[in-house]
């Protein structure tokens, strides 16, 4: 896709026409289509597409495994009754994200972001921060898969030794796609709650004080008000801490890991190199 920066003009609704025909036959009428959304993929290479289609091609086409009750979350019309939504589903080859407006249908090797629940600048920063996290990513494992054959043929060791800063930010680099993606996700979610929290503080000190030198209607409305967006938000974090503890309970952590495979070629690659030095 290259750049995300004219995204407002691509989320804009598009110009529907009125149905015409009602008055022919239900048995003669065309089959309608299934409705289809606007999505940005990125797969991981960090490349960002654009695409039109339905969400049940999609779950068909990458076989994810998901049910049409599941989907209901990522469809347009019923959008609306899962703003307040928090969910994360394991399914067999898929991962389902869906909190504080972030939608986010995650596999092994891609990531579909329909475009819509997010404001156009908040999902323009989701995206580019993605595209940004796994085209590192990628650049990373494709270094030490180089190292790899190189010490391979030469049977030299690695310019860089594994336990320095270098190395151990590239770890954290080569998480599992899914994980990686799910992070960034999930540390969006919390940057949000921790910027809406903070604004909540600074505005009920100045209400606290306003209501012990006049105890008025208009101050004590202020008040109730600032108490119900609090209430509102711990009722938010709540869930989000639950949602995450039922992962944990119903060991579900590890069946989060849909790209065994890359990871294991990475960890072989260190191990390898370990080997070498304790034989030195």
């Amino acid at each position: 896709m290259g750049s995300v920066d004219n995204l407002a003009a691509f989320v804009a609704p598009q110009i529907r026409t009125h149905l015409s025909g009602r008055h022919v036959k239900y048995q003669t009428r065309q089959k309608m289509k299934a409705p289809r959304t606007n999505w940005v993929s990125i797969n991981d290479l960090g490349v960002v597409s654009k695409l039109a289609a339905d969400k049940r091609a999609i779950t068909k086409a990458k076989e994810l495994g998901v049910t049409t009750r599941e989907l209901r979350m990522f469809d347009q019309v019923y959008g609306h009754f899962h703003n307040n939504t928090t969910r994360i589903l394991v399914r067999e080859n898929a991962l389902l994200f869906v909190m504080e407006g972030y939608r986010l249908i995650i596999t092994n090797d891609e990531v579909f972001i329909p475009l819509f629940g997010l404001p156009a600048e908040e999902l323009s920063d989701l995206i580019k921060e993605l595209e940004y996290v796994l085209s590192r990513r990628s650049e990373i494992i494709r270094k030490i898969k180089r190292d790899k054959e190189r010490n391979n043929l030469t049977g030299g060791s690695p310019a860089r030794a594994p336990g320095s800063t270098e190395s151990e930010e590239d770890d954290e680099e080569i998480l599992p796609f899914e994980l990686r993606v799910f992070e960034v996700a999930l540390g969006r979610v919390v940057g949000n709650f921790k910027d809406k929290i903070v604004d909540l503080d600074d505005a009920c000190h100045p209400a606290l004080e306003a209501l012990t030198k006049s105890v008025d209607k208009m101050t004590l409305d202020h008040v109730r008000n600032l108490k119900n967006k609090q209430a509102l938000m711990l009722k938010k974090v709540e869930a989000v801490v639950e949602e995450l503890d039922s992962l944990q309970e119903e060991l579900e952590y590890a069946l989060m890991v849909l790209s065994v495979a890359v990871l294991m070629e990475v960890m072989d690659s260190q191990e390898v190199y370990l080997d070498r030095q304790q034989v030195v």
